[in-house]
């Protein structure tokens, strides 16, 4: 009998050990208020050392110089505006909602997976899987979807496979 992942039902290895599959478990660990304690305690602790202190104001001084002194003000007033505001409960939960949460999942996809088509991209996903590399996966794909190179010589191939298919029969039949 194998276990699965009682939130999507996902068969789990004989090896694990937490009982869910990953995205799940990574889900219920990073909604968890003790686990974005330790998050942030980790935070502090890693900018208590003065050497990753500075080596991010070196890399936000980095991506400031090339901007106007107009641009750093507005930039720094509308952070000043904007922080209690992202930081509100309002906001946070209207960001970890599921609508939000599938939304910009959607929006991830469309743009990892531009060249193929909405209707495709669970057939591409599958082989993924199956295959074990994008790479692969997406050089099978690519007969599928029409536009492609690869669709114009399948379509040549067929077409002249029915023509071939049409002429043995035709010559079987006349004798």
């Amino acid at each position: 009998m194998s276990r699965t992942c009682p939130d999507c039902g996902k068969v789990l290895t004989a090896k694990n050990k937490s009982g869910f599959c990953a995205p799940h478990l990574l889900a219920r660990r990073n909604a968890s208020a003790e686990h974005q304690a330790k998050a942030a305690a980790g935070r502090k602790l890693y900018l208590a050392i003065p050497a990753n202190r500075e080596a991010l104001a070196v890399a936000v001084r980095k991506g400031m110089e090339n901007l106007s002194p107009a641009e750093r003000t507005r930039r720094s007033e509308q952070g000043k505006r904007m922080v209690p505001t992202l930081q509100s409960a309002e906001v946070q939960a209207k960001a970890n909602s599921p609508e939000a949460k599938a939304a910009s999942a959607s929006k991830r996809t469309a743009t990892m997976i531009h060249w193929c088509p909405a209707d495709l991209i669970p057939t591409y996903r599958a082989l993924s899987k199956k295959l074990g590399s994008s790479r692969a996966a997406r050089e099978v794909m690519a007969p599928m979807i029409e536009g492609t190179a690869a669709h114009a010589r399948r379509t040549v191939l067929n077409h002249q496979d029915a023509q071939r298919i049409r002429h043995e029969r035709d010559r079987a039949q006349s004798y």
